[in-house]
């Protein structure tokens, strides 16, 4: 999957922390321990912390940065990170 298919965000949180936002598709990274990531969903990622949203919201790129963010923060964090 390209660049353009797979299109980024990045939204800036009131803390100072920015968030990279883009999909990550079915079959990619996919993980057993999780049965919801055997769909599609969007990772949100910082350098310290990822947090993912499934199923993607069909119209996420359209939304605003601060219900992007809002959705962030209540989005469920990926305990794994490091592995």
């Amino acid at each position: 999957m390209s660049a353009k298919d797979n299109p980024r965000r990045i939204v800036m949180a009131a803390d100072g922390r920015s968030w990279q936002v883009f999909v990550v598709p079915e079959g990619m990274r996919w993980d057993p321990e999780i049965e919801m990531r055997r769909m599609s969903w969007l990772c949100c990622q910082t350098d310290t912390e990822t947090r993912y949203i499934t199923p993607v919201p069909p119209d996420w790129q359209r939304w605003s940065d601060e219900q992007l963010l809002a959705a962030i923060i209540v989005a469920p964090l990926d305990h794994r990170r490091g592995r």
